[in-house]
C-alpha cells in the first residue's frame, strides 16, 4: 500500500470515527460544508465564492509570510453570506491601493450556525460546530492568484499546536 493509499484510509477511518462520536448532534449526514472561493487577477485581489454555510458572517484573514512581507501584511474583515454567494476584498478598498507582493495565508474560521452540516476535520466535542478553511494566495505587483492545491478544511482546535502553528509560520500568538 503506497503512502497515498495510507492517507486516504487514515482520513476515511477518521471521518467514520468523528461521524460516529458525533452522533448525538442534529446533522443532516448527506451534507458537507462547502465553501469555493476565486480570487481577481488584480491586485489589490477581490475574493468571492460560494459555501452552503447559512447567511450571515463569513470571518476571514489574509496574512503575509515572514520575512517577505514588511509593511501592511495582514488583513482580516467580515464578508456577508447571502443566497450561499460572498465576496470580499483586502487592503484599502476606499483607495483601490494595491497590498503588497508577497505569499499570503487566507484563512476563514466561522461556524456552522444551522449545526446540520458535516465538517471535514471537525472537532466532534465542539459545541460550536466551527470550520476552518485554508488556501495559499499568491499577490504580485499587479496580479493575484489561489493555489487551487493548497485549499483545504483544517481541525480548528485553539490548543498549543495551534498556537505553536501560528508562531513557526511567522504569525504570531492568536488572539
Amino acid at each position: 500500500m503506497n503512502f497515498a493509499s495510507r492517507v486516504l484510509l487514515v482520513s476515511g477511518m477518521l471521518l467514520t470515527a468523528f461521524s460516529s462520536i458525533a452522533a448525538d448532534k442534529p446533522r443532516n449526514s448527506n451534507a458537507t460544508v462547502h465553501i469555493d472561493i476565486n480570487v481577481s487577477s488584480t491586485n489589490p485581489p477581490k475574493f468571492y465564492g460560494t459555501t452552503n454555510l447559512p447567511d450571515g458572517l463569513l470571518p476571514y484573514s489574509l496574512r503575509g509570510d515572514i520575512p517577505g512581507c514588511t509593511v501592511q501584511c495582514g488583513f482580516a474583515g467580515g464578508a456577508d453570506i447571502r443566497n450561499g454567494k460572498f465576496s470580499f476584498i483586502v487592503g484599502m478598498p476606499d483607495t483601490n491601493a494595491p497590498i503588497e507582493p508577497d505569499n499570503y495565508t487566507l484563512d476563514i474560521i466561522t461556524v456552522d450556525s444551522s449545526q446540520t452540516l458535516e465538517i471535514p476535520f471537525g472537532d466532534p466535542t465542539d459545541p460550536l460546530h466551527t470550520v476552518r478553511f485554508t488556501a495559499r494566495v499568491v499577490v504580485s505587483r499587479d496580479s493575484s492568484h489561489i493555489d487551487k492545491a493548497s485549499m483545504r478544511f483544517l481541525p480548528f482546535r485553539m490548543d498549543q499546536k495551534y498556537v505553536d502553528d501560528e508562531i513557526a509560520h511567522g504569525h504570531g500568538v492568536p488572539q
